[in-house]
């Protein structure tokens, strides 16, 4: 995903994802930095999920 400029604030990205087998899945942390500036970054926390039939 990019963004040419982004005021402060909080920000929300989704996306729809097909679930093709039944189990426990990890989600791995997010990140996002500033292209020219990485110091500037964020990450999300990991979580878990689960897919049943």
């Amino acid at each position: 995903f990019f963004a040419e400029a982004l005021n402060p604030g909080t920000y929300q990205v989704s996306y729809l994802l097909r679930a093709a087998l039944p189990g426990t899945y990890r989600v791995l942390p997010a990140t996002a930095s500033e292209m020219y500036f990485p110091e500037v970054w964020g990450r999300t926390a990991g979580d878990t999920f689960q897919v049943s039939e």
